[in-house]
């Protein structure tokens, strides 16, 4: 029997994408099947498994390749997230928001350059999360009753995305991983 040869790619990545793509198929259909409802919730996790496997997808980037490159992948990812809310919702323009697309593009970029110029340890990443999470409230407190068109809903709920406080999920993943 032989085996495939081995590679530098983590398939743990590879699949806990596939979980998240069979769970988000899951949560955006009109399953109705005896006891489905009982795991919904588990099904609307999918983002979460996206966030993280993209997290640190950034992270190992940051150790082989150039910021140039990734950089422009993830901004080309940003734009095309963006084309294609353009493309679903004819008033997107009236109040920009996230989508996954954008927010793994986002996030990785801040991981890949927080892990290519700093490398901090598990606990540094531990404390982001948690200032992230409570930016989340700081913000919502300061701009209650307060728009600012176009930017808003990108950075906290009610956007479908908002940087706060779904980056946490990108930034808490590091708490685990082995460094």
């Amino acid at each position: 029997m032989t085996f495939a040869p081995r590679t530098s790619r983590d398939v743990t990545l590879d699949i806990l994408k596939g979980i998240g793509c069979l769970f988000m198929i899951v949560a955006h259909s009109s399953l109705n099947f005896g006891g489905y409802e009982r795991f919904k919730f588990w099904y609307g996790l999918a983002p979460v498994l996206f966030f993280s496997a993209a997290g640190v997808t950034a992270a190992l980037q940051a150790q082989k390749y150039k910021p140039r490159g990734v950089l422009l992948t993830y901004a080309f990812l940003l734009l095309l997230g963006y084309s294609f809310n353009r493309i679903t919702d004819p008033g997107f323009l009236k109040e920009i928001e996230f989508d996954i697309i954008q927010m793994i593009a986002v996030g990785s970029s801040i991981i890949y350059l927080v892990e290519r110029y700093a490398r901090p340890p598990a606990w540094i990443y531990f404390l982001l999360g948690l200032l992230a999470f409570g930016m989340k409230f700081l913000l919502q407190a300061l701009f209650s009753g307060f728009a600012v068109v176009g930017l808003t809903n990108l950075i906290f709920p009610p956007g479908i995305f908002p940087i706060f406080p779904v980056v946490v999920f990108v930034l808490l993943w590091f708490v685990r991983l082995p460094q």
